[in-house]
C-alpha cells in the first residue's frame, strides 16, 4: 500500500512537470479573422449594378466587378471594382499585401436630359483582426495611394485597437489620401498584448453630374500596401523556480522509492 502511494506521489509530480511544460506561453501574434468583400449597387436607365462577393478566409481573394450600362450612345455608366490581397500567418508573423482600386463614371446624354436613372457605387473593403500575446509586437506597415482626392479621403488603411473593456476601441492611425496627405506612407508601431483591427478600404460613385460638370461626374482611386507584425513564434519561459520545485518532486519521489526497495530487499534476505 505505501509502494502505491509513492508510485502515485511520483506519477502525480511528473504530471505537474509535463503541465509545466504545456503551460509554456506562446509568444507572438494570433490571426483572429480576415474579411475582404465588393460590394456594388446602382442603376443605369434599366442597368442593375448591384452585387456582392467576399471571402471570410485566409490566403488570396482576387475578385473584381467590370460593368458598363445604359446607352453607349446617350446617359450610360460604367464601374470597376477591384482587389487582389493576400493576408497569411506562418511562423507566428502575420502579413499582408495587394492592391485595392475603384473606378466609376456616369454621363447624362444631354444638357437637356438628365432624367437617368444614374446612379452607380462601389466599395471596396479588407479587414483583418488579431490578437499580441506574450509581449509587445513590432507592426510594419507600407502603402502608395494611387491619387489624392480634393474633395476628401475617399480610400484608407486604418489601424484600431478592438480589445474589450477596460481597453475597448481606440483608433490608433490613420492613412489616407485627402490632399494634406502624402501620397507614400511607411510606419512601424510597437502593440502591446491586445487586440487589433486592419482596415482598409476604397471607394467609388457616380450620379452622373459632378462640381465642374452638371451632366457627367467619375471617380478614380486605389491604394497598394503590405503590412507585417510579429517577430516569429517563441517560448516564454517560465519562473525558474517553477522548473526547480517540479524537476525536485520528482527526484525525492524517485529517491525514497530506491530506498524502500532496497530495505525491502535486506529484509528478504
Amino acid at each position: 500500500m505505501s509502494n502505491m502511494l509513492h508510485r502515485s506521489g511520483i506519477a502525480l509530480a511528473a504530471s505537474g512537470l509535463a503541465v509545466c511544460v504545456a503551460s509554456t506561453v506562446r509568444a507572438g501574434v494570433v490571426a483572429l479573422t480576415r474579411n475582404s468583400s465588393i460590394v456594388t449597387q446602382g442603376q443605369v436607365l434599366t442597368d442593375d449594378f448591384t452585387s456582392n462577393q467576399s471571402t471570410d478566409q485566409f490566403g488570396t481573394f482576387d475578385k473584381s466587378f467590370v460593368k458598363t450600362g445604359g446607352d453607349a450612345q446617350g446617359t450610360h455608366g460604367d464601374l470597376n471594382i477591384s482587389q487582389n490581397a493576400t493576408v497569411n500567418q506562418s511562423n507566428g508573423v502575420l502579413s499582408g499585401s495587394g492592391s485595392l482600386t475603384a473606378h466609376a463614371f456616369g454621363q447624362f446624354s444631354n444638357p437637356n436630359d438628365v432624367s437617368g436613372p444614374l446612379a452607380i457605387r462601389g466599395d471596396n473593403n479588407l479587414a483583418v483582426t488579431f490578437q499580441v500575446v506574450g509581449g509587445p509586437e513590432l507592426l510594419k506597415v507600407h502603402g502608395d495611394f494611387q491619387q489624392t482626392d480634393l474633395l476628401g479621403a475617399d480610400t484608407h488603411l486604418i489601424l484600431t485597437q478592438v480589445s474589450p473593456p477596460p481597453q475597448s476601441q481606440q483608433l490608433l492611425k490613420v492613412f489616407q489620401n485627402d490632399d494634406e496627405s502624402p501620397l507614400a506612407f511607411d510606419d512601424s508601431f510597437s502593440l502591446a498584448e491586445g487586440t487589433y483591427k486592419i482596415a482598409v478600404d476604397a471607394a467609388a460613385g457616380s450620379s452622373g453630374s459632378s462640381r465642374g460638370d452638371q451632366f457627367s461626374s467619375g471617380e478614380d482611386t486605389g491604394i497598394t500596401f503590405n503590412f507585417s507584425v510579429g517577430h516569429g513564434t517563441s517560448a516564454i519561459p517560465l519562473p525558474a523556480g517553477v522548473w526547480t520545485g517540479a524537476v525536485g518532486l520528482v527526484l525525492v519521489g524517485v529517491l525514497d522509492l530506491s530506498r524502500r526497495r532496497k530495505r525491502r530487499g535486506l529484509l528478504l534476505g
